[in-house]
């Protein structure tokens, strides 16, 4: 078994806040990654850091927060290979949240770790 490491960014255009909105990127180990005694990856991703930034009127600027979140997962492609799926959602206060007039973008920096089989670089 070895660690290994990759680190992705992620990020989203302005959009409303009435929807989450969705940005995914690609990742490859060299080695393929191993699988648990159930033959899932075991891998991980983690947070590491992120940024919010709210309009209104087409300009940034401060308004009231309802909610921020981010939900990540991995998706397997092959062996050695995926991408990472980052959902990043932004709401206003309960009287705003449907004004078009509020938008938001925002980006992330996710660390994905993954056990590599041993032998093979």
């Amino acid at each position: 078994m070895a660690l290994a490491f990759r680190t992705v960014k992620l990020k989203v255009p302005r959009q409303s806040i009435s929807k989450p909105a969705t940005d995914e990127q690609p990742f490859e180990f060299h080695s393929p990654i191993c699988r648990d005694y159930r033959d899932h990856r075991i891998w991980a991703v983690s947070l590491q850091s992120y940024e919010f930034t709210a309009y209104h009127g087409g300009r940034e600027e401060d308004w009231e927060l309802g909610k921020q979140s981010i939900k990540l997962r991995l998706d397997p492609d092959d062996y050695q290979s995926g991408k990472v799926v980052a959902e990043f959602y932004m709401t206003g206060r309960p009287d705003v949240r449907n004004d078009s007039a509020y938008e938001f973008s925002a980006e992330a920096t996710v660390l994905i770790t993954a056990d590599l089989e041993i032998g093979r670089t």
